[in-house]
């Protein structure tokens, strides 16, 4: 099974290395702390299966940047993690996943990989073990 391509959008650098030490041996994590940067990288390769922002963010909402992303390809799937905004304000992409601070690493995990197609009996065992090592949350 291939590992699901995540780009993760996040200013916070300390919060860069939580995501790639959880996450980064079960996706192939790109993370960048500038939406401007993460938009102008999906532009010239949107070959991402899962596209997760954080909300809170200097030049640019993480809504924005989901919209952005979403008006170059339809289909992408997307979460928007949020700590400060209350998720019933937000106006985000439809189908957009909306997580609050702090969440289950685990819930991300499974998110990157129900992203890879087809979801047959190798990624539900892989989200069984991934729900069992990954039961830590983020603030």
């Amino acid at each position: 099974m291939r590992k699901p391509k995540v780009l993760l959008v996040e200013d916070s650098e300390d919060l860069i290395e939580i995501y790639q030490f959880h996450l980064g041996k079960e996706v192939d994590l790109t993370a960048r702390s500038n939406p401007e940067d993460a938009l102008e990288l999906y532009k010239c390769s949107p070959t991402f299966d899962v596209v997760i922002s954080d909300q809170v963010m200097p030049k640019m909402t993480g809504e924005e940047f989901l919209k952005a992303v979403r008006s170059i390809n339809p289909k992408q799937a997307m979460a928007l993690v949020t700590g400060s905004v209350n998720p019933d304000e937000l106006n985000v992409p439809e189908g957009t996943k909306v997580m609050s601070k702090p969440m289950s690493m685990k819930v991300l995990v499974r998110l990157c990989l129900q992203s890879v197609e087809p979801v047959g009996p190798r990624v539900r065992q892989a989200l069984t073990v991934a729900s069992e090592a990954f039961s830590t949350s983020v603030d």
